[in-house]
């Protein structure tokens, strides 16, 4: 990875407690890409295909992490640990990816939602919405255009809730919607833009468990 960040001006080599990534978001980005993608067979050569890692090629990063750390293991973990904490199982959740990294969660949401009843976590009517950041090929229904747009609706939802004063999630914020920072499905997942009113939002909760453990 040092290599190529002498190759490629503005990239550099982060080393955190369980993965090393190769960060290139401040690069070139067609030069960048083109690079990560020649990083991935040359470290896939190296170190062989049945090697225990992952290599994740994200939005300007290439991640090389265990295959134990997965976000929908961290995500399991996390349910199952709000699970017994709270009583009553979770009646709407948003959850926003950003790469191909949170595909495998998309399916696994999916899943769990469409249980008809049985899951340990999702009450029976529970309204799902996955969204990914950036309009590109995902199992997510909706996308969000940009960072700065999902910023103004966290904080939106953030602020409502408390005007409200709710502690628990809640299926009518439909005038929150017209904010047009959620965008229409990417697939006809039989959901409109009204639909994603939202509470529960895993995804900052998620990052602080992982970072917990």
């Amino acid at each position: 990875m040092q290599e190529y960040c002498d190759n490629v001006d503005g990239s550099c080599v982060e080393e955190r407690n369980s993965t090393i990534v190769w960060n290139y978001k401040n690069a070139e980005q067609e030069h960048g890409g083109l690079c990560a993608k020649e990083l991935c067979a040359e470290i896939t050569s190296l170190i062989g295909p049945n090697a225990p890692i992952e290599i994740v090629q994200g939005n300007g990063f290439l991640e090389v992490k265990p295959v134990q750390l997965k976000k929908s293991t961290l995500l399991s973990i996390f349910l199952k640990e709000l699970s017994e904490q709270v009583y009553s199982k979770i009646d709407f959740l948003l959850y926003i990816g950003a790469d191909s990294s949170d595909e495998p969660v998309f399916e696994y949401l999916k899943k769990q939602t469409n249980m008809s009843g049985k899951s340990q976590y999702f009450s029976s009517d529970c309204h799902t919405n996955l969204c990914i950041l950036g309009r590109k090929p995902s199992k997510a229904d909706f996308y969000v255009d940009e960072v700065d747009k999902l910023a103004i609706l966290i904080k939106k939802l953030g602020s409502e809730t408390k005007k409200r004063k709710k502690n628990r999630s809640y299926n009518n914020l439909n005038e929150l919607s017209q904010t047009s920072l959620v965008e229409k499905p990417l697939t006809s997942a039989g959901l409109s833009t009204n639909d994603v009113s939202l509470i529960l939002i895993c995804v900052v909760t998620i990052i602080k468990f992982a970072v917990k453990e």
